[in-house]
């Protein structure tokens, strides 16, 4: 038995960290924001793969989500995330309705 992780869940994973990587240049401030933005991005993809069984639009979707949903959610709610688990209170209500928003 053993846990398997498919090509594709890899290759979003991979996906999701480039997304997000280019913060080196910016101030502390915008950073962490960046930061705190990258990290809802991921928590998003690997919900989303999870609901979805596949990555088509799964990362366009999530960007978009995380710009409209952000401002709405505290640095708190989002540094409290953690990869893996679903999304839940909250900031899973804002997520999907943002998500909801971004597929119109």
């Amino acid at each position: 038995m053993g846990i398997r992780v498919s090509a594709s869940a890899t290759h979003l994973a991979v996906a999701a960290c480039v997304l997000g990587g280019l913060v080196m240049a910016t101030p502390a401030s915008a950073q962490s924001n960046a930061a705190l933005s990258r990290k809802l991005v991921d928590v998003c993809i690997y919900d989303q793969y999870r609901k979805q069984g596949d990555s088509k639009g799964i990362a366009k979707r999530c960007q978009c989500a995380a710009r409209k949903a952000g401002p709405s959610l505290t640095a708190g709610q989002i540094s409290a995330l953690t990869i893996g688990p679903p999304l839940t209170g909250a900031v899973r209500d804002a997520m999907y309705k943002a998500i909801a928003a971004c597929t119109r």
